[in-house]
């Protein structure tokens, strides 16, 4: 599972820490652009400098599942819409009033944020080899570049 989201806590690094210690099983890589030296995790995750274009993006399109769990409600998640375009399985955590929350059940796979629940929907999805339905995300796709055309453009570039 990669982390797709900067060191902030607002941006679901915590949170995705404490999945990582829930989920011994699964191995995690924690892209970071600063800091790594003095950032410790538990023994399933990889704490890396990288960035989109130092290597994020290959791990990112590798990856099982990526998550950006943004914990904040910005009006729009560069990072999350960067998995959504490059990623198998995009995961988010349920959030009503955050960006993500506007995204449908069928593009994203939603986290509860309690971790045991997560926990648990990771594992069912895995399980049944959830992935988004492809129709459903170009939908999206499509839909937001069309509202947000100069934002798409600088994302993708």
């Amino acid at each position: 599972i990669v982390y797709h989201g900067s060191r902030d806590l607002a941006k679901g690094l915590g949170w995705t820490l404490s999945l990582a210690r829930k989920t011994p099983d699964l191995n995690y890589l924690i892209p970071l652009d600063r800091g790594t030296a003095d950032f410790i995790g538990p023994p399933n995750t990889t704490i890396r400098p990288m960035r989109w274009e130092e290597g994020l993006f290959d791990a990112v399109k590798g990856a099982r599942m990526t998550i950006a769990p943004s914990l904040w409600s910005a009006p729009c998640e560069g990072g999350l819409i960067k998995s959504i375009l490059t990623s198998r399985l995009c995961a988010v955590v349920e959030n009503p009033g955050a960006f993500s929350g506007e995204i449908p059940d069928n593009v994203v796979l939603k986290l509860p944020q309690d971790l045991d629940q997560a926990r648990q929907t990771i594992t069912q999805a895995f399980a049944k080899n959830w992935r988004p339905d492809e129709k459903a995300r170009q939908k999206w796709v499509n839909t937001f570049k069309i509202y947000h055309q100069g934002i798409f453009e600088r994302l993708i570039s």
